[in-house]
């Protein structure tokens, strides 16, 4: 797939970009964008994508800022660093086996 191939192929394409920057982590106020990222095909390149280019606000790949930071954190204390991340699939066996995302 095209580096950003995943893109035309996101749940959130064509939605309002509002809901996805909401102005809190506040569970309320991100569950409305985590419903549609549970369902969508790409949502572990969506957040590969945010952990590659850093991005400081939004929900990507059904993680909310806080959510990202903390994965991060734990990925460098599994030695991981930001030049080398765990690729998309790598990403969604881990979540899938450890991560957590708060409540929503």
């Amino acid at each position: 797939m095209d580096e950003n191939e995943w893109r035309d192929r996101a749940e959130c394409r064509g939605l309002d970009n509002a809901m996805f920057f909401p102005l809190s982590d506040d569970p309320s106020a991100t569950r409305p964008a985590k419903k549609v990222c549970a369902t969508c095909p790409v949502q572990d390149d969506c957040l590969s994508f945010a952990l590659e280019t850093g991005q400081p606000a939004g929900i990507w790949g059904g993680l909310a800022p806080s959510e990202r930071r903390r994965l991060l954190l734990r990925l460098y204390k599994q030695g991981w660093s930001r030049s080398q991340l765990p690729s998309a699939a790598q990403l969604g066996r881990m979540q899938q086996q450890t991560w957590e995302p708060e409540a929503s």
